[in-house]
């Protein structure tokens, strides 16, 4: 979420949102994303990074990796200022038709001028017309940034939860994975092995906090477009046991991180030496990709103890994200 001064909820008196766009400044006008915007909203996310994290670290290959598999006319938005320069990003990730996970930033630069309020609008609009009973939102933010949490709390929404980054340096090759008996590790086959991976993957997010999962449909729109070979299906007796799923450093990073997106244990092979070997070989198959760092974020609350694990595999803490969430009122016919 982008840093700006509180302002009042966008929301009509019957507590009914408004209609999009809300309240953009006199001279900026809002479309959705396209590929050619990949550099530009790299930019905005990279500068409010550096504003509240320390460091802009997003590139334009960051950007495109994150959007594939998006319908970038239905889930994205930049706004422009009135020299056509891309201010504000806002994308979002619909899990089924209970959840919208947003992503709104505005360049430092351009905060304070309600144009993080249009971003809110944007994305209780699109909850709100989901399904006949609105999707939740929720919105992550650095902890750092108190104006944006001041906003957001301003128009409704509550502290829930925090969310860890971690990372680990990879300037020498990592120990090799010590595999549990009777399990074999190899690649994702794509089509061949659906629905039989999307299943495995939802009994393995058994217990993860406030995840209402994704229908098939949605999981396979971003699964094919994984890179395969950093896409490592674990098996025990013919029956998927785990999972993980990594990404090597964009070609325009200079601090070549990679990113272990998703590691995934079913819960009867939990606490068995699975998770820890999983993620030894996403760590091992990045050094060889070129990687020397890794991250990941985690449920700073997660029952199954994932943060222990990621402690023990040499990773540390190196920011907290906060989560706010507001169930947005029923949209009118």
């Amino acid at each position: 979420m982008p840093a700006e001064a509180p302002e009042q909820p966008p929301e009509q008196p019957d507590g009914r949102p408004r209609a999009w766009p809300a309240k953009l400044p006199p001279g900026y006008s809002a479309r959705p994303a396209t590929l050619a915007d990949a550099a530009a909203v790299a930019a905005v996310i990279a500068a409010d990074q550096a504003q509240h994290m320390g460091k802009g670290e997003t590139t334009a290959a960051h950007v495109l990796a994150d959007w594939g598999g998006a319908d970038l006319a239905e889930e994205s938005l930049v706004i422009e200022d009135p020299a056509g320069r891309v201010v504000a990003a806002a994308d979002f990730v619909l899990s089924r038709a209970e959840l919208v996970l947003a992503y709104g930033y505005v360049h430092p630069e351009f905060t304070g001028r309600g144009i993080g309020t249009c971003l809110i609008s944007f994305f209780e609009g699109k909850a709100a017309r989901l399904s006949a009973t609105p999707a939740r939102v929720r919105h992550y933010l650095p902890e750092r940034n108190g104006p944006a949490a001041a906003l957001l709390t301003t128009n409704g929404y509550q502290l829930v939860r925090a969310v860890l980054r971690m990372e680990r340096e990879l300037a020498e090759p990592p120990p090799a994975p010590a595999w549990p008996a009777d399990v074999s590790v190899r690649a994702y086959r794509g089509e061949v092995d659906e629905p039989t991976v999307y299943e495995a993957f939802e009994l393995g997010s058994t217990g993860m906090w406030g995840r209402p999962g994704n229908d098939l449909k949605q999981w396979t729109a971003r699964a094919f477009t994984y890179d395969p070979t950093l896409f490592r299906i674990a098996q025990s007796s013919g029956s998927i046991v785990g999972l993980a799923i990594s990404e090597v450093p964009a070609p325009d990073d200079p601090a070549a991180n990679g990113h272990v997106q998703s590691l995934r244990v079913v819960p009867e092979w939990r606490r068995r030496g699975l998770g820890g070997a999983l993620l030894a070989d996403a760590l091992w198959l990045l050094h060889g990709r070129g990687a020397r760092s890794v991250h990941l974020t985690v449920d700073s609350e997660s029952p199954s103890g994932a943060p222990r694990l990621y402690l023990a595999a040499g990773m540390r803490v190196t920011a907290r994200y906060l989560v706010y969430e507001r169930q947005p009122a029923p949209a009118t016919p």
